[in-house]
């Protein structure tokens, strides 16, 4: 009775450590522009090294004079590479965001770019709980010329420096 209780407590310690491979966060300042809502996933890992894929999706609306009403859908896509132990990882990551404008409230024109990122950073999270992050995001390249957003980004230079706050699980 006292092998199998004490077997039976090893595994509920071993499911406690093993760590989470889902995260849902909202990002501040990141690929989306003011922000977006995340979710990430573990694809692989190894020792130290893991790779994680990411969506995300933001909406802007906006009011013009000339029109009655814009929207801006934006999805972020992004593969993170993290490197370390204990709570403590370097984040690299790749990514693209696209952004549909829908020009008016009748839905007659729709405008779409995408823009490639690149994001080099700090992030805290441990097996299960929570998760903070914080980098630049270098912008690589644009595929449009203007931008009706306040953040207008020059290729090759650091867009802004992001902060995201989520849970692991």
């Amino acid at each position: 009775m006292f092998c199998f209780a004490q077997e039976t407590n090893l595994e509920n310690t071993a499911m406690e450590k093993k760590p989470g491979k889902n995260t849902v966060y909202f990002e501040l300042l990141g690929n989306a522009g003011l922000y977006s809502m995340n979710y990430e996933r573990m694809i692989i890992a190894k020792n130290k090294w893991s790779l994680w894929g990411r969506a995300g999706y933001a909406l802007w609306d906006f009011y013009w004079p000339d029109k009655l009403f814009s929207s801006r859908n934006i999805f972020p896509v992004e593969l993170n590479c993290l490197y370390g132990k204990r709570g403590h990882r370097l984040e690299s990551g790749l990514g693209c965001t696209f952004v549909f404008d829908i020009l008016d409230t009748y839905f007659t024109g729709v405008d779409y770019y995408h823009s490639f990122y690149f994001r080099l950073g700090y992030r805290f999270q441990l097996t299960k709980g929570l998760m903070i992050r914080t980098a630049p995001l270098f912008l690589l390249s644009k595929n449009y010329q203007k931008d009706i957003s306040p953040l207008n980004p020059i290729n090759g230079r650091i867009q802004m420096g992001i902060i995201s706050v989520g849970v692991l699980f």
